[in-house]
């Protein structure tokens, strides 16, 4: 059988997904500048909008109450910061159209509601990409 089989194996399993970056495949996050802030803007499979407001020094990637339940995601108890939450595994995403998740948390996101946010970034958002979000990653 020789070791091309293994060496075609190995090389399937190093090579990201088509929305997950890595160190020879960046991928371009669907972004816009609104007043000073940076918007991500993601599409699931099931053509439902996703506009998440960015903050590097903020708490957790965090997706609003409203949005998780539209979507109708699963959670899951989990105990962060002293405090219990929930959190959820976000859906997929249209190719080109999504956002990488956290390297953290499993690639979960808190649940909250935005009256929990110390920002007000407006109606149209479904949550925050906080501090673990953009933790051991280079963006550019």
């Amino acid at each position: 059988m020789g070791l091309k089989p293994f060496i075609y194996l190995l090389f399937f399993l190093s090579v990201a997904p088509p929305d997950e970056p890595s160190k020879t495949h960046p991928v371009t996050i669907p972004a816009q500048v609104v007043e000073n802030m940076f918007y991500a803007h993601a599409v699931t499979k099931d053509g439902v909008e996703l506009n998440f407001y960015t903050d590097s020094g903020g708490g957790p990637a965090q997706i609003w109450r409203s949005a998780a339940d539209q979507l109708r995601l699963t959670t899951t108890k989990v105990h962060v910061d002293g405090k219990d939450w929930e959190q959820v595994k976000l859906p997929a995403f249209l190719p080109g159209k999504g956002i990488p998740l956290p390297l953290s948390s499993d690639g979960k996101f808190i649940v909250t509601s935005n009256e929990n946010s110390m920002a007000s970034p407006g109606d149209d958002v479904s949550g925050m990409l906080g501090r673990n979000w953009f933790a051991d990653r280079v963006w550019t």
